[in-house]
């Protein structure tokens, strides 16, 4: 998706303390030119001492208009290489806010944003057959220590549903270790059969399915097949739309309701006579 090696630019270090072992490690800060994107810059922190390393991608500009949102329909397994980006409003080493929300209407699921996971277990389908190939193949891939957040990167479909799976897996066996503190037998249940879904999706095994991106700050981008840039029309609009860019993507613009711009603080923004003064030493 960064067309070539110009779109970045130069790179600043500073000092900063790691999360982890609190040794000073490198934080390296480079903007990136990135099609149909406002300006961005890529944080990516590493710790000599203990080897944490941890990259963030942050819009660099205001606010946006509007909210964008896009629906994938995922019909082959090439939909599943399309590139993607999600971006933090600022901030780093992961105290940026990610105001991106994931949806797979297929499996009921609801990503919110900040990385939260939330299941609606009320629309999770059931499956007649529960597949423990694929239940103890999941297990045998996911790491004890995959993070429950969603940050921001560069990835593909494929990738952006392997993480989530990554998150639900590490769900499934909390409730697992914990039944008495934790989910019901039932909602422990229907995360199982979600994992087996979400699995076959991933591999491409359980085709169509549907995603839907959205962000209120309009800090995500899906790319068409084979990292192609498609003409996307939201940096230029004036009014909300719905346009479809080929024929599986579509990207909407739409409006911010008074309670999410509360909750982003535009509500509050006073921007009246913001730089209409003319500084004195200019005036006659």
């Amino acid at each position: 998706m960064v067309e070539t090696p110009e779109t970045l630019e130069e790179t600043y270090s500073l000092p900063e303390c790691c999360h982890v072992c609190l040794t000073q490690g490198e934080l390296k800060i480079q903007k990136l030119t990135i099609p149909h994107f406002p300006e961005t810059l890529l944080f990516a922190y590493h710790c000599p001492n203990c080897g944490y390393k941890n990259n963030e991608l942050v819009n660099g500009e205001g606010i946006s208009t509007f909210g964008k949102r896009f629906t994938l329909h995922v019909e082959t397994p090439d939909d599943l290489d399309r590139q993607v980006i999600m971006m933090r409003s600022g901030g780093t080493g992961g105290s940026g806010c990610n105001t991106a929300e994931i949806r797979i209407p297929d499996l009921g699921l609801h990503i919110g944003s900040g990385g939260e996971s939330k299941p609606s277990l009320i629309e999770f389908r059931f499956l007649e057959d529960i597949d423990e190939e694929i239940l103890d193949s999941i297990e045998n891939n996911q790491k004890d220590d995959l993070s429950y957040t969603l940050p921001s990167y560069f990835t593909t479909v494929q990738g952006l549903l392997q993480r989530i799976l990554a998150n639900l897996w590490n769900m499934y066996k909390s409730s697992q270790q914990n039944r008495a503190e934790s989910a019901s037998k039932e909602e422990t249940a229907r995360l199982k059969q979600v994992l087996i879904r979400l699995k076959k999706m991933t591999r491409g095994d359980l085709l169509p399915f549907t995603v839907i991106l959205e962000d209120t700050l309009a800090g995500i981008s899906i790319d068409g097949r084979n990292g192609e840039n498609l003409d996307d029309p939201f940096s230029a609009a004036t009014e909300p739309f719905t346009k479809s860019l080929d024929e599986q993507l579509v990207v909407e613009a739409f409006q911010r309701t008074p309670q999410e711009d509360s909750e982003l603080g535009v509500s509050e923004m006073c921007t009246e006579g913001y730089q209409s003064a003319e500084p004195e030493e200019t005036k006659a």
